[in-house]
């Protein structure tokens, strides 16, 4: 037998963490779309697949824990030279404190430039300009706790069969997973809404200096981020 492999379900996709599960229902609870390792491709560290594809922003959101590595900060770029498509990072902690999402950190690197975002600014932006339900959806789902509130049967015998296959036997079943339930989501999925019309401006300006700077500072959200305005 392998090494064993905890997989993760969330709406039938076979996740490769807790943390990716929580950001696809944090994702799930702001409306953004969302696709699950739709693509992969060569980069000099070898085949990369990113975690998120969000298809209305145009931008790849790849979960890593308390911060990405040199290498995988590489395939990143990688990946933007080759698509053209900017990569998100989201790692740290999201921890519920004082009625906020803290802890957890959104980040674009290219060249020597470092944009962050925190999940309590992200969550004063919905505060701020959308519903209350919307908010503590995002809180509620974001939220760290020591462990999965619960792993189902579902999980753990998926898992004991992963643990069965060779790392390649694996790839190829989770795509066999995936690829079906994306082709659906793809079919299903709606016009781009404000949130997500917002990344797609961000994603398309982050070569701009000045809007980097704004970015590190957090107020890009000044200028109606989530209204039609």
């Amino acid at each position: 037998m392998n090494e064993w492999r905890t997989v993760f379900h969330h709406n039938s996709y076979h996740m490769r963490s807790y943390s990716e599960t929580r950001w696809a229902a944090m994702l799930d609870a702001l409306g953004i779309a969302w696709l699950y390792e739709p693509k992969q491709v060569l980069t000099r560290h070898g085949i990369y697949k990113p975690d998120f594809y969000l298809p209305n922003a145009n931008l790849y959101l790849e979960v890593k824990g308390p911060h990405p590595t040199s290498i995988e900060i590489e395939k990143a770029h990688d990946l933007q030279e080759t698509t053209g498509i900017p990569v998100f990072f989201s790692h740290g902690r999201p921890t519920f404190f004082d009625g906020e999402l803290r802890g957890g950190i959104i980040s674009y690197f290219s060249n020597n430039l470092a944009v962050r975002f925190t999940t309590a600014r992200l969550g004063q932006l919905i505060k701020s300009h959308l519903d209350d339900k919307t908010y503590w959806s995002y809180i509620y789902n974001g939220r760290h706790t020591a462990s999965p509130p619960y792993i189902n049967a579902g999980s753990v015998a998926t898992s004991y069969l992963s643990s069965l296959l060779s790392r390649a036997q694996l790839e190829q079943y989770l795509e066999t997973q995936h690829k079906p339930l994306n082709a659906i989501k793809s079919l299903n999925q709606n016009p781009a809404g404000n949130i997500e019309k917002a990344l797609q401006y961000a994603g398309s300006k982050l070569k701009n200096a000045q809007l980097i700077e704004m970015l590190c500072y957090g107020r890009f959200g000044s200028k109606s981020l989530f209204s039609s305005k």
